[in-house]
């Protein structure tokens, strides 16, 4: 795989896990890479399944063995990686042959985890028919009422999904989103138009 930017990890027997940047020449063992542009890094292996987490940025500056993600990349998975040292942290070629995604992974279209919520957009605006003349001497008026836009928002939460939090009559459930809602409420309230949260 010549040319090859790659993140390189494992999960021991004890748990212990290592994710490391590398550059890869030809079929050469990988080389680490002088700057080490991961972090966020986790892993875990349960029921014969390696995962590992990592973040790194699309542009990360290191131009010498650091791809631009900005563009759609072709994405390889060795899933059958060499016998690796913990203590060296060397890595044999890999037993079979890597996995390629079929399509090109296009990084610059994903959505990142925080969503920032701004209509860009000017509202819309409903006219209201004037009321019929009554037998008083008002006079009709032609008002305007603004339509509300409504927004969806995921947000992910740090701690542990407990089951409580599925039915909306629980305390849990209730002690949970007033916490969220006193803790995103003052900042919402200071954008134009805001109404309220629900759940």
């Amino acid at each position: 795989m010549p040319e090859t930017d790659a993140i390189l990890g494992w999960v021991e027997e004890t748990g212990r896990y290592f994710v490391m940047d590398v550059w890869i020449d030809g079929y050469e063992p990988p080389l680490l890479d002088p700057v080490q542009d991961v972090g966020s890094i986790s892993g875990a292996r349960q029921d014969g399944v390696t995962t590992l987490r990592f973040a790194r940025k699309r542009r990360s500056g290191d131009t010498g063995h650091d791809l631009s993600l900005d563009g759609c990349v072709h994405l390889v998975f060795p899933t059958h990686g060499g016998v690796f040292n913990a203590v060296s942290k060397k890595i044999r070629k890999h037993e079979l042959r890597p996995f390629v995604s079929d399509k090109p992974i296009c990084f610059n279209k994903c959505a990142g985890e925080a969503v920032f919520v701004q209509p860009t957009t000017a509202p819309k605006l409903k006219p209201v028919t004037p009321t019929a003349p009554s037998s008083t001497s008002a006079v009709p008026t032609q008002g305007v009422e603004l339509e509300r836009e409504e927004y969806v928002v995921r947000i992910k939460l740090d701690g542990p999904w407990l089951p409580d939090y599925s039915s909306r009559s629980s305390p849990r459930f209730t002690q949970l989103s007033e916490q969220i809602t006193n803790t995103l409420e003052p900042t919402l309230t200071q954008v134009p138009g805001f109404h309220k949260l629900e759940f």
